[in-house]
């Protein structure tokens, strides 16, 4: 019975770690590209900031669209967790200017209800 008992506690042991180290390598896996899209959304909004005192519009609504794409990469890849280290300044007004960008688009369904209504107004020949 003992032996049992001691069987089934290597066997945990074992399964315990190799699901800690499993886990342990997709984390040092994910970490790096953490790392690399805080570093690509920093320069982003700091190169907005300073387009946006020069109020050169073609630029600004670039990397605009930009930052928008990088800020919703990184809240579907790793939340929205602002924490309190020095990034989440970064990232609070990543997600500002974000809100800015898109209030500004154009959703497709108008687009779509455009084209349809033109056609109802304009029958082709």
């Amino acid at each position: 019975m003992r032996l049992g008992y001691l069987i089934f506690f290597v066997l945990s042991l074992v399964a315990c770690i190799i699901c800690y180290s499993v886990g342990f390598r997709a984390g040092t896996r994910q970490s790096p590209n953490e790392q690399e899209l805080r570093g690509r959304l920093t320069i982003a909004v700091y190169t907005y900031r300073s387009v946006e005192q020069t109020n050169w519009a073609k630029v600004k609504s670039n990397l605009g669209m930009h930052v928008l794409g990088m800020t919703r990469t990184y809240e579907e890849r790793f939340g929205t967790n602002l924490g309190t280290n020095s990034f989440a300044g970064t990232l609070r007004e990543a997600q500002q200017i974000s809100q800015r960008v898109q209030t500004n688009l154009v959703s497709v369904g108008s687009i779509v209800d455009s084209i349809n209504s033109s056609r109802r107004t304009n029958p082709a020949p």
